[in-house]
């Protein structure tokens, strides 16, 4: 019961921690975001990205998440966390576990978090 407890406590400080009021959606990705929040999930796989790499900077880079903590935290940008979190390992910008219960956010080439 303290576990579930201290895990609650812990995803709830991550979405706290880092989520920011808003992402800031450069580019493509502004136009499906409102007041912080997705309005849509683009069609187009172009827009689809642009929004992808926003999401993904809500992780810490090589750090483990939990399935619920992704989840918590992608409910804070649209009601289908599991369209969200599927498109962000499929995209490369997470990588689950092969058991499949946690999470990390990749450092991909040419962004701000892989030289950190």
């Amino acid at each position: 019961m303290a576990d579930l407890a201290a895990s609650e406590r812990n995803a709830d400080e991550i979405v706290t921690t880092t989520d920011q009021a808003a992402p800031v959606a450069p580019g493509h990705a502004a136009r499906f975001f409102r007041r912080g929040r997705m309005i849509a999930f683009p069609a187009k796989r172009k827009n689809r990205l642009s929004v992808l790499a926003v999401l993904a900077e809500s992780f810490h880079v090589n750090q483990e998440y939990t399935e619920d903590e992704i989840n918590r935290l992608l409910l804070r940008y649209y009601d289908d966390h599991c369209t969200l979190r599927r498109a962000l390992v499929d995209e490369g910008y997470l990588q689950r576990t092969v058991s499949g219960t946690a999470y990390r956010r990749v450092a991909r080439s040419g962004s701000a978090a892989s030289s950190t």
